[in-house]
C-alpha cells in the first residue's frame, strides 16, 4: 500500500516594512526539517507567489471538474502536493 505523503506549506505575508519589498515567503517541507524563510522580499503577493512556485519547481496538475461544472487545478511538486497559506508562519 503506497504511504501518504505529507503537503509541502508555504506561507506568504506582509510584512510591517514601509516602501516596496513589503512580502515575505516561507516554506515549510514534509518532515522534521525547519522552515526555510526565503532571503528575498516581493513587491506584490502574486509575485511572492511565483517565487515560491519556482523555488520548489512546482507545476500545476489539472484535477477534473468541480461539482460547479469549474475546472480545477492542484500544484504540485515531485508527485507532493502544495498547500498556500496567506499568514505569517
Amino acid at each position: 500500500m503506497a504511504k501518504k505523503r505529507t503537503p509541502i506549506r508555504v506561507h506568504i505575508w506582509r510584512t510591517k516594512r514601509k516602501g516596496d519589498d513589503v512580502w515575505k515567503v516561507a516554506i515549510d517541507d514534509p518532515g522534521k526539517g525547519p522552515l526555510t524563510e526565503l532571503k528575498t522580499r516581493y513587491t506584490r503577493k502574486h509575485g511572492a507567489f511565483k517565487g515560491a512556485c519556482r523555488k520548489l519547481k512546482a507545476f500545476q496538475n489539472y484535477m477534473g471538474l468541480s461539482f460547479k461544472g469549474e475546472r480545477t487545478y492542484v500544484w504540485t511538486s515531485g508527485g507532493v502536493t502544495i498547500n498556500f497559506i496567506y499568514a505569517k508562519p
